[in-house]
């Protein structure tokens, strides 16, 4: 597609140059992400949240099962996905997406058994992967010259906006039924298959695409075995495995930080004026821990553009290394305490990292890169975050399971105090805490900050930065390495070849 507006236009100028399919794609972004979010802010409380209050009542060990098979479909699917897309058209890819997710949550509505809303799941994660691709290859191709950046900037915006209005619903939908939530964002998402009648695909692009000699399974197969073997080239390699323990850390934001703090965030501390701290609470007085949460996203769509701008001043890796120092500085002010402010700040410390990181990471593996292989490098820019998430589900469901969980504690303290074994494991979930408040005699909130005082549930978050911080300090020394591996090559190719001593005849 060629630039339609010419150097130095107006945004006004700029936005009415846009394509009709780069308009439609972004209003299905927001609404995929709308869906995403509305479901996904909630869900690690649902999964393991008590049975008598709706909740699945599975464990933590599960839940991370569930969260690790997520992470490998939604991250490592697109690599495989993105040249079936550009071959068989983006709208194909988006309606194949959209009827994927709501076969997903339909199934996590429906299914109270592990395998059946564990499908449920992995259905939505490949919707999703299906769903990347197919629209960035659309607006991709309605981008072009100087309004590819303002149109990315668009794109931007709208992701987090669709994510802001998910959480901002979450809350109410959830306090009428889990149920409601599932079945409002099925509905929503449904809504996705209207846009693709509404404008026509740009095609041009398959044109440079070679015709397919073989069956679609045997390209399928190709892809993945060339997709494999570049992953193991080992400048990409190691890079990859480096930064995926920055991704091991921020998934947990939205993975475990919801049942931390509704298990240890006391709301008596949320002390401010009314319209602000009403806006974290549940009508039955607890926290709302997706309102917390959905500060992320709101504070991306008020100061991404500066940060962002004060951002470009620096080297990509110092921008990200400073991204990295301050996400892993949140996450440690949202464990310290079990103070409602330090979660609330502690996320948006957070936030400031993730927008100085995340952006700036495939500016930094282009500059990184070989020249012959910037176009590898930033292909692979989604596998650490694969990576990192599902190892830290797996890290995080395991370790919690044993060293966080509230109600875990006060079964092990009610057994070690005078109850059998039999007769704590026959409290419902919901109960145990009133039955150690009654025990101690203690209110519910004295009991809990009894168990915190006794068992020190914080230390997982000590864990998950420590791993941020060793994520750190790797990628400034694999930057300082391949800058004296790139200087020392480019020296060697710059030195003239020795004369030869053979006399001329």
């Amino acid at each position: 597609m060629q630039e339609t507006t010419p150097v130095g236009s107006g945004m006004i100028a700029q936005l009415r140059s846009y394509p009709r399919a780069f308009w439609f794609a972004n209003w299905m972004e927001l609404v995929e992400r709308w869906a995403y979010y509305g479901v996904r802010l909630v869900l690690a409380m649902y999964i393991v949240g008590a049975l008598n209050k709706g909740g699945l009542e599975f464990n933590h060990i599960q839940k991370g099962q569930i969260y690790l098979w997520w992470a490998i479909i939604a991250s490592f699917l697109p690599m495989f996905t993105g040249g079936l897309a550009d071959r068989y058209g983006y709208k194909k890819t988006i309606a194949v997406a959209t009827a994927t997710k709501i076969l997903g949550y339909s199934l996590m509505a429906t299914q109270h058994s592990y395998p059946g809303f564990f499908a449920g799941c992995m259905l939505l994660a490949a919707g999703t992967g299906l769903f990347k691709p197919g629209v960035q290859g659309l607006i991709a191709h309605s981008l072009a010259g100087k309004n590819a950046s303002m149109g990315w900037g668009v794109f931007y915006e709208l992701v987090n906006f669709g994510a802001f209005l998910g959480g901002i619903l979450a809350t109410p939908l959830r306090e009428h039924s889990w149920g409601t939530v599932f079945y409002f964002n099925t509905a929503l998402i449904a809504l996705n298959f209207l846009p693709l009648l509404m404008f026509k695909e740009n095609t041009s692009h398959r044109d440079a695409i070679p015709p397919r000699t073989g069956s679609v399974m045997g390209e399928v197969a190709g892809v993945i075995v060339s997709s494999v073997k570049n992953l193991l080239e080992p400048r990409l390699a190691v890079f990859i495995l480096i930064f995926s323990g920055f991704w091991f850390s921020f998934n947990q934001l939205f993975d475990l930080l919801p049942n931390f703090i509704d298990d240890w965030t006391d709301v008596a501390t949320l002390v401010g004026p009314a319209i602000v701290t009403a806006k974290f609470k549940l009508t039955d007085g607890s926290i709302a821990a997706e309102q917390i949460l959905n500060l992320n996203s709101l504070m991306i769509l008020l100061v991404m553009i500066p940060v962002g701008y004060m951002a470009s001043k620096f080297k990509p890796l110092t921008a990200i290394c400073v991204g990295v120092a301050a996400a892993v500085a949140g996450i440690c002010i949202s464990g310290f305490t079990m103070g409602a402010w330090a979660s609330i700040i502690g996320v948006l410390v957070f936030t400031v990292g993730e927008m100085l990181a995340s952006p700036r990471t495939k500016d930094f593996m282009a500059s990184s890169a070989p020249t012959e292989k910037k176009g590898l490098y930033l292909g692979y820019s989604e596998v650490p975050n694969g990576l990192g998430w599902a190892v830290g589900s797996l890290f995080a469901g395991n370790f919690y399971e044993h060293h966080g969980d509230k109600v875990n504690f006060a079964r092990g303290y009610l057994t070690e105090h005078g109850m059998t074994a039999e007769a704590v494991k026959a409290i419902p979930k919901e109960k145990v805490m009133d039955t150690l408040a009654t025990q101690l005699h203690l209110t519910v909130p004295q009991a809990t900050q009894m168990l915190w005082d006794t068992y020190h549930p914080s230390a997982v978050w000590y864990y998950i930065a420590g791993v941020g911080a060793a994520s750190l300090v790797a990628l400034v020394a694999y930057n300082v390495v391949i800058s004296n591996l790139d200087r020392d090559r480019e020296l060697t190719s710059t030195v003239p070849a020795a004369k030869s001593e053979t006399p001329v005849s």
